[in-house]
């Protein structure tokens, strides 16, 4: 059941305390953003059934991401860090 991986991340190969993205505001209407304190490559939105619906390379922090396009409802935002590894963020689109 997805719903109960709310507020969920990711941390694959490193401590939490080592890696931190933050995304906000959190739910949110027209965009979000992030900011990280890792290089980050790429970030891609999926949908709550797991299909990419935006991936993008990140050439810098703190980054804004456009979200006017989405539907209400629940996504998640992947960032991929330039090591690969990978972190996994929980947000809400509102109308």
């Amino acid at each position: 059941m997805i719903d109960n991986i709310a507020w969920l991340t990711i941390w694959e190969g490193i401590p939490a305390s080592s890696s931190k993205c933050l995304l906000f505001p959190n739910p949110a209407k027209e965009y979000i953003e992030l900011d990280c304190n890792t290089k980050v490559g790429e970030y891609q939105i999926l949908s709550e059934f797991g299909q990419i619906l935006l991936s993008s390379p990140i050439k810098s922090m703190p980054i804004i991401i456009n979200i006017k396009y989405l539907k209400e409802g629940i996504y998640f935002l992947k960032i991929i860090q330039e090591d690969k590894i990978q972190i996994i963020r929980k947000f809400i689109k509102t109308e």
